[in-house]
């Protein structure tokens, strides 16, 4: 299961045919209820003040290691 908002990113026909080539099922949370996805709306909130705000990227290979050392504190 693929649970997602109704973001344009999200609702698109492509991805609709790329979740059907995986056998994934598309579930989406109701409008206006991010609290419905709160886990991920957290995590969002926490990755982005906690990491992205602070740190400035040198490569996709920095950014990945930064990204192991802060999600093993999370």
């Amino acid at each position: 299961v693929l649970r997602m908002d109704n973001g344009p990113e999200f609702i698109s026909h492509e991805l609709t045919q790329w979740a059907a080539k995986q056998d994934t099922i598309e579930a989406f949370i109701p409008p206006g209820m991010p609290w419905h996805n709160g886990f991920v709306e957290s995590f969002h909130n926490r990755l982005r003040d906690e990491l992205l705000e602070d740190e400035m990227f040198d490569d996709p290979a920095h950014a990945s290691h930064c990204l192991r050392l802060w999600s093993e504190r999370y």
